[in-house]
């Protein structure tokens, strides 16, 4: 009669005698009857688990008792995954807390202080991940903590001690009959809440403009929106590792388009050819509308016209006056003719683009708007609406006109937009009021959120970097071949736990604060 053995979780082994024939699967369901009855003997010889084994049910086709079933095998795929992303976020998030705990803590350059920080960063990432409750989770996350241990991969946000020290699930994710996918999203979910509430509350208005950069497409990470110095270093350097699922390019792309969109510019950039191509259409749009409407001009407006002169330089008040005496001399019986209108109007254009002094600019630009909003009150309902949109584009226009010649390529740094918009008086109180308009709120956008970092490509030199020394020693001969063989998975393992961390950070990073700008202030 064949004979099998059998060890138990906890080390117990288990001789089972079968009849003639009988399979290993069979032998189990027969160690199962003998268990419920308490019959057994104990025995000392190796063996293979019993959670190891294959069978799931019974020779009697009585249900298992087995925890590893087909289905929470793959609920513990699913849990290892949720343990891997939850814990990089939780570890990125952790570095965070850490070093903002470090500066505040009152013990900075100290050991203890340094201490307390990484233990404050550890307790942090502990708690953001996510505890697998199957065997097969348990066993799948356990053994890439000590494929990280054997990789001696030190320094990494999410480590062996981090998957060890994994705490308890929370309460809603251990509900029976919940699927892979489903602990997957619950344990991101539950992830994002509480490293949203560890994190420092966002102020309101930080938070209206982040909620609009969200909605204009953006992907904003935490320590973009209430970040520190120390904060958004370890942020941008997440965001320069390469392969990293960065937002930088995504963020900026998505302000170039916005630009372009309010300037009138068709494409995905303001790029010289785009921009002259837009302001020529804008220009004949609007010298169109000009043509159709006469404008009656009396006295009083002429004065109005004029006094975009006061407060000049003499200088400046001769060009503003000039251009006054032009408009007055062009009256007809009372009435300026369109097609007039639009050759002054052009002229006045032309003298805004080509002036070198910044205050001349400025007063023609005002000068055109006053005569442009007396002909305003001619146009039909249908005019208007048109008019006030090309009025817009062609303003903003004429405020980016110089980003534009010193960026040939189109690619407007975000920050720089605010500078060219509180560039003269007019445009400083427009936005101190928070009546700049959509071309305001997009240039505060990218001035508090998408600033170029000052990067010294330290995260990208120490990638590279590695890679010619690793190859040097394997391409050599004895110690050298030998020294870079065996380093050849800790120098991998970290070029991709820092890739790895950095993906989570980035692609996880905007949930994080959007959970952090929508909850309700404390």
């Amino acid at each position: 009669m064949p004979t099998f053995t059998f060890t138990s979780p906890d080390g117990k082994k288990y001789d089972v005698q079968g009849p003639e024939g009988a399979t290993k699967e069979q032998a189990f369901g027969i160690l199962q009857q003998q268990l419920g009855s308490g019959g057994a003997q104990k025995q000392a010889a190796p063996s293979a688990p019993l959670d190891r084994l294959p069978p799931e049910t019974s020779p009697g086709n009585q249900p298992s008792t087995n925890a590893d079933s087909i289905a929470n095998r793959i609920l513990g795929f699913g849990e290892a995954g949720a343990s891997a992303v939850t814990g990089a976020l939780g570890g990125a998030a952790g570095q965070l807390y850490g070093v903002g705990k470090a500066l505040t803590g009152g013990k900075y350059g100290t050991q203890q202080g340094a201490q307390e920080a990484e233990a404050a960063g550890v307790g942090l990432a502990n708690k953001l991940t996510y505890q697998p409750r199957t065997e097969t989770g348990k066993q799948l996350t356990e053994g890439l903590g000590n494929v990280m241990q054997a990789s001696r991969l030190q320094g990494l946000p999410v480590d062996a001690a981090i998957l060890a020290g994994i705490p308890a699930v929370p309460r809603a994710l251990t509900a029976a009959g919940e699927g892979a996918a489903g602990a997957g999203r619950a344990a991101g979910r539950g992830a994002v809440r509480a490293a949203a509430s560890a994190l420092p509350e966002v102020d309101a208005e930080t938070a209206q403009l982040a909620r609009r950069a969200h909605q204009l497409g953006m992907r904003l990470t935490p320590e973009q929106v209430v970040g520190g110095k120390y904060s958004k270093i370890a942020g941008e350097g997440l965001a320069s590792v390469p392969l990293s699922g960065s937002n930088t390019e995504l963020n900026k792309n998505v302000f170039l388009r916005n630009l372009s969109q309010q300037a009138g510019v068709i494409g995905d950039k303001p790029t010289p050819t785009a921009f002259g191509e837009a302001t020529r259409r804008v220009g004949q749009e609007i010298g169109a509308i000009n043509r159709r409407y006469d404008v009656p001009v009396t006295r009083q407006d002429i004065r109005a016209l004029r006094s975009n002169a006061l407060r000049q330089t003499p200088a400046t008040a001769a060009v503003v006056n000039a251009h006054v005496n032009q408009i007055r001399n062009s009256i007809r019986d009372g009435v300026l003719r369109g097609t007039t209108f639009r050759r002054l109007n052009t002229q006045l254009g032309t003298a805004i683009r080509t002036a070198e002094s910044g205050d001349v600019r400025h007063a023609l630009g005002n000068l055109q708007d006053d005569l442009q909003d007396m002909q305003r009150e001619q146009m039909t309902p249908a005019d208007i609406a048109r008019h006030d949109t090309l009025r817009r584009q062609y303003a903003i226009q004429r405020t980016i006109e110089p980003l534009v010649a010193k960026n040939p390529t189109g690619d407007i740094p975000p920050s720089i937009l605010l500078g060219a918009l509180t560039a003269n008086k007019v445009g400083k109180s427009a936005v101190a009021r928070g009546a700049a308009g959509d071309i305001g709120e997009l240039a505060s956008i990218g001035s508090r959120f998408l600033k170029e970092p000052k990067s010294s490509f330290t995260t990208e030199r120490k990638l590279v970097g590695s890679i010619p020394p690793l190859v040097a020693g394997a391409l050599g001969s004895g110690a050298g071949a030998a020294a870079g063989a065996s380093a050849l998975p800790a120098i991998l393992g970290g070029i991709a736990g820092t890739v790895g961390t950095a993906n989570a950070y980035n692609r996880l990073g905007p949930a994080l604060t959007r959970a952090m700008i929508e909850r309700p202030p404390q």
